[in-house]
């Protein structure tokens, strides 16, 4: 009866915390959602797919080194772009489905390899963490890594565990999705082969979970492996000079790679958590660092592993690190302060637990979205492509924009599906050129403007011109043949 207890007051609080991360992931998630020039391009190769029948063996190119990464995450969403007729919202709910789908890999994580009420505390943190939910209902390639990379580990484990040989295979298929997300999910290979080391039986076990893990990775890694077998490994090619070049990803001196994986240790609390990079700050993260080392080397290693190879490989990389680059860490911290405010409760009772947990949870939910308002990009983007189309009256034109950093995929996307696609320079120069200029109208200057789509267009005047909300200005050039 006790035991029936426990489990019904377990599932009850699981259910609501994964309530919470529901609502978080799915309220109001068009008039939130980010649509710029990256998720605009995204949105045109699934146009490209479903509309124009043309697939692809590429995905977008890495933030850094020229290269690219594979297509798959462009074919796990492609169903919710067809099923919500291009609706750009349909990529995010995949997206957001996953992140509800990853809370609850957090608990199962907890509760297999921890203890279950470390599993319940972890996936309560995780389920509402500002950083967490911001790349759990948005539509970008590198936001299903936690997914894939929990689901990975611990399917390895398993296999190796229970001497399963198709966990494993399935554990290579999630390595080679993992790869085609970002570049850095690299790093998940060594702590795959440590798993299989640590809890290996005999040589002959080892060798056939890696050899599994081999095979699935190379079907889950198939669409990119195709392209750089019919192109002679370009990108390839292109990531080994990025990663080898003097001064490149890689950090050449390996002396300095534990006090480096100490310090980003810190930084990725600080990152993941959204705290202020303090002494305190430091602090908590030792004591969960330290609370987690010890705890694993009593029980289970699994958690001790993932940290400290993740950190380890992070140490080697050389380059500026952004918050999304901790996608494959991203429940580890959450893991960690649960596994510290379990012991701080098993010592020092309930209110200091409550305390703890009452201050992570006010200062996650004071940087939640709804705080702020609505951007409503996908409403205006859609409505500026309107203004293009009114402007260009049914005849042909090029098209640019000028911008501070955004590309002008998202307003293409729009007219494209809208039968009104802009020709390139390339293509034709018309008659006409409609300007879309995202800075404050006195900086537009499109008379002579440097930008290749503008002044490619020849010599031109302004023939129209309007205003709308938030400040963004639509020109209509037309060639200019004065003297």
């Amino acid at each position: 009866m006790v035991a029936f207890k426990r489990w019904h007051w377990s599932l009850i609080f699981l259910t609501a915390i994964l309530l919470i991360a529901s609502f978080f992931r799915l309220y109001r998630v068009r008039d939130y959602l980010i649509f710029l020039g990256d998720e605009g391009r995204d949105a045109l190769v699934w146009k490209r797919m479903i509309i124009d029948h043309k697939f692809t063996l590429l995905g977008p190119t890495a933030s850094v080194g020229g290269f690219y990464l594979g297509p798959v995450y462009y074919y796990l969403t492609l169903p919710f772009a067809w099923g919500l007729k291009l609706d750009p919202v349909g990529p995010a709910y995949f997206v957001s489905t996953l992140g509800i789908a990853t809370v609850y890999l957090v608990y199962l994580f907890g509760r297999r390899y921890l203890n279950k009420t470390i599993g319940l505390i972890a996936a309560f943190l995780y389920s509402f963490a500002p950083l967490i939910v911001r790349y759990s209902r948005s539509s970008w390639n590198p936001n299903p890594l936690p997914f894939f990379t929990l689901a990975g580990l611990m399917l390895v484990y398993e296999g190796v565990k229970q001497k399963k040989l198709w966990l494993s295979f399935l554990a290579g298929i999630g390595l080679g999705i993992a790869w085609q997300l970002h570049y850095l999910a690299l790093i998940l290979a060594p702590i795959y082969l440590a798993i299989v080391l640590v809890y290996r039986q005999n040589l002959k076990s080892t060798i056939y979970h890696l050899g599994s893990v081999f095979i699935g990775w190379i079907i889950g890694f198939l669409p990119f492996l195709a392209f750089e077998i019919r192109h002679a490994f370009p990108n390839t090619r292109t990531i080994f000079e990025f990663i080898t070049r003097p001064y490149g990803a890689i950090h050449p001196q390996i002396a300095d790679v534990f006090i480096t994986s100490v310090k980003r240790t810190g930084f990725m609390f600080a990152t993941v958590l959204m705290l202020p990079d303090t002494l305190w700050l430091r602090l908590l993260a030792m004591a969960a660092t330290l609370t987690t080392i010890v705890w694993s080397l009593k029980r289970h290693k699994l958690l001790l592993i993932w940290c400290s190879v993740g950190m380890f490989g992070f140490a080697f990389y050389n380059t500026g690190i952004a918050d999304y680059y901790f996608g494959f860490l991203f429940p580890v911290p959450f893991l960690m302060i649960a596994i510290l405010l379990y012991r701080l409760c098993r010592h020092f009772g309930w209110p200091v637990f409550i305390a703890g947990l009452l201050f992570l949870s006010y200062h996650q939910l004071s940087k939640a979205f709804f705080w702020n308002k609505p951007n409503r990009q996908i409403d205006q983007t859609a409505r500026i492509a309107g203004i293009v189309v009114a402007q260009a009256g049914g005849q042909p034109f090029n098209f640019a924009l000028i911008s501070s950093g955004n590309s002008d995929h998202a307003y293409r996307f729009f007219l494209e599906i809208e039968n009104h696609r802009p020709l390139g320079l390339d293509e034709k120069i018309t008659d006409q050129l409609l300007i879309v200029c995202e800075k404050p109208e006195p900086e537009c200057k499109p008379l002579g403007n440097s930008l290749w789509e503008v002044a490619g267009f020849g010599r031109s005047e302004v023939n129209a011109q309007v205003t709308v909300d938030p400040g963004i200005t639509i020109y209509r050039m037309i060639h200019y043949y004065g003297e």
